[in-house]
Formats: structure tokens, sequence, C-alpha cells
């Protein structure tokens, strides 16, 4: 018996702690998971849902800009 409460005084603190400590940033950790997925979906985008996202949207403006410098070595060759 003594054995077991030398046991409980030498673990029982620490894991009573842990376990307050992981109560504790269990919601933390749920919110920050849920805010990773909504900044992994503006990232990404979800067209289905009418959501370009980041990536989508400058692959177009990469499009949009190399379509402008065509245009513009065009006009520049007309004034040449």
């Amino acid at each position: 018996m003594t054995d077991f409460f030398s046991a409980v005084s030498n673990f029982g603190f620490p894991i009573v702690l842990a376990g307050y400590l992981l109560f504790r940033f269990e919601n933390k950790i749920e919110r920050f998971s849920t805010k990773m997925d909504k900044f992994s979906d503006a990232i990404e985008g979800k067209p289905s849902e009418g959501k370009f996202g980041l990536i989508n949207t400058i692959n177009s403006n990469t499009e949009v800009t190399k379509n402008l410098a065509k245009e513009m070595n065009k006009l520049v060759k007309k004034i040449k």
C-alpha cells in the first residue's frame, strides 16, 4: 500500500497536470484546425462553390499578364 501512495505522490501531479493541459488546449487546437482548413480553402479555392482561391487567381493573372505582354510587343513593333 505504501508503494501505491509513493507512486501516486511521485507520478500523480505530472499526470494530473498533463490531463489538465490537454483538456485546456483541446479547444484551442480545434479552433486552430478549423482556421487552417479555412486558410487552405482560401489558398486552393473551391471552384465548385465559385471560389477561385489564390492559386487560381495567380494563374489567371499570369495568363493575362502574358497576353498583355504579347500585345505590348505587337504595339512596339508597329511603332518602330
